[in-house]
C-alpha cells in the first residue's frame, strides 16, 4: 500500500496551518488544523499524524483494523459528543466486536449485523428489542463516520428490525397508582434486604416526586457543577442544568414541584449526590450503576407484582415512574409548564405523551362539575 504523505498548507480564512493528505483508498482529501502558526511546529505536528497513519493496522485490501477504527472514531468524534452518548456508541461497538469478532471495519457487512441482531436476542441478559434497536443506530452513526472519513466507500444496509409496540396514547408502559407505588416501597426489602432498604426506598421515593430520569437521579448532586444539580441559590429551589448533559446543549435552571422541594427540605447532608443506589457488595468494581439500578427496580416492581401490560406481561419499570409523575402533574399544570416539569426539548412530546391521555380523570371531573 502507497505511504501516507502529511503536507501543511495555508488557507486565507483559517487560523492556524493546516495539515493536509490524501485519503490512498479512496483518493480523498483529508484536512485537519495544526494549531499553530509556526511552520516548524506544523511541520512536526504533520510528521507525528503521517508517522501515525502509516502505522496504522491494515489488511490485505487496505482495510483499517476494527480495533483502531474504534481508537479513531472516539478520539475524533466521540470525544466532542455528550458523555452519555460516546458511552453508547462505546458500548455499541464493543458488543459487537464480542459477539461477532470483526477482524477490520470491511468486515462489518450486512450479515454480519445480522448476526450481531441474532446474538442480542439470545443473550441471557434478555435484552429488549428497543435496546437492540438503539445499539444498531449506534453503530450505523459511527460507520457512517468511517464513510465521512474515508476508511469505508460505503454502510452496509442495516437488518430490518419489527416496529416499536406501543400502548395506548404512545406510552410503552403506564403512569402507577399511589397504591401501586406502596407496594413497590415494601416489597424493596425483600431485593435488596433490610440493611440497604432504607436507602433505595429513599430514592424510589424521589424518583416519583422529581420526575427525574434515572440516570439524572443517579448524577444529580448538592455541589457540583459538571453534573445535574440542586441549585438553592433563589427563593425556591431549582435544577441547575449544566452545558452540554442534554440534548439541547445549553444550560439552564428549571423548576423543581413543591412535594420534591418538601423531600429535599428533610435532608441533613447537603454533599454529594442526593440519592443512594447501594450495591449488595459495595466494594465491587466495575459495571454499569444505571443498568444495575434499572435492574434491580425492576426485580422491586416483579416482587411487589406491579404489572404496566398483561399481554405480554410487563413489569413497571424506574421510567414508569417518571410516567406517574408526567400523568399527576399533567392534571395540574398548563402544558407550558408540563414541559418544564418534565425537561421536554418539544412541547410536542409534551403533549403526545402527557396531555389528555388520562380520559377517565377528565370525565370524572366534567360529571363532579355538572
Amino acid at each position: 500500500m502507497q505511504p501516507v504523505r502529511v503536507h501543511v498548507i495555508e488557507r486565507s480564512r483559517a487560523r492556524f496551518l493546516q495539515l493536509v493528505y490524501r485519503e490512498p483508498r479512496t483518493g480523498r482529501k483529508i484536512t485537519r488544523s495544526s494549531g499553530t502558526t509556526n511552520r516548524r511546529d506544523a511541520e512536526r505536528a504533520a510528521a507525528r499524524w503521517e508517522d501515525e497513519l502509516n502505522s496504522q493496522q491494515v489488511s490485505a485490501d487496505g482495510s483499517i483494523a476494527f480495533g483502531h477504527f474504534v481508537d479513531l472514531l472516539d478520539e475524533r468524534h466521540l470525544k466532542g459528543l455528550r458523555p452519555k452518548t460516546r458511552t453508547d456508541y462505546l458500548g455499541a461497538l464493543e458488543l459487537l466486536e464480542r459477539y461477532c469478532q470483526p477482524a477490520t471495519l470491511r468486515d462489518v457487512t450486512s450479515e454480519l449485523l445480522t448476526e450481531f441482531v441474532g446474538h442480542m436476542r439470545s443473550d441471557s441478559r434478555d435484552r429488549s428489542e428497543e435496546t437492540t434497536r438503539s445499539r444498531l443506530a449506534a453503530i450505523r452513526a459511527s460507520i457512517n463516520w468511517a464513510v465521512d472519513a474515508g476508511l469505508v466507500p460505503f454502510c452496509p444496509r442495516m437488518p430490518r428490525m419489527p416496529r416499536r409496540r406501543q400502548s395506548a396514547g404512545g406510552m410503552r408502559g403506564r403512569p402507577l397508582s399511589d397504591s401501586e407505588f406502596n407496594l413497590i416501597l415494601d416489597a424493596t426489602p425483600q431485593i435488596v434486604g433490610d440493611t440497604r432498604a432504607p436507602a433505595w426506598q429513599h430514592s424510589l421515593n424521589g424518583l416519583w416526586l422529581s420526575g427525574l430520569r434515572l440516570g439524572e437521579a443517579i448524577e444529580l448532586s448538592w455541589d457540583r457543577s459538571d453534573v445535574i444539580a440542586v441549585d438553592l441559590s433563589g427563593p425556591r429551589p431549582m435544577f441547575r442544568i449544566p452545558p452540554g448533559s442534554d440534548k439541547s446543549g445549553k444550560g439552564k435552571l428549571l423548576p423543581i414541584t413543591p412535594d420534591f422541594s418538601a423531600m429535599l427540605d428533610e435532608a441533613t447532608d447537603r454533599s454529594g449526590n442526593v440519592f443512594h443506589f447501594p450495591k449488595e457488595r459495595p466494594g465491587r468494581a466495575g459495571g454499569d450503576p444505571g443498568e444495575y439500578a434499572s435492574k434491580t427496580i425492576t426485580k422491586i416492581c416483579r416482587a411487589a407484582g406491579v404489572l404496566t401490560s398483561e399481554h405480554p406481561p410487563r413489569h413497571a419499570s424506574a421510567h414508569d415512574l417518571r410516567r406517574s409523575f408526567g400523568a399527576r402533574w399533567s392534571r395540574r399544570v398548563m402544558p407550558q409548564v408540563l414541559q418544564l416539569l418534565m425537561r421536554h426539548e418539544s412541547i410536542e412530546t409534551t403533549m403526545k405523551f402527557y396531555v389528555g391521555q388520562d380520559v377517565q380523570h377528565a370525565v370524572s371531573v366534567l360529571w363532579s362539575d355538572f
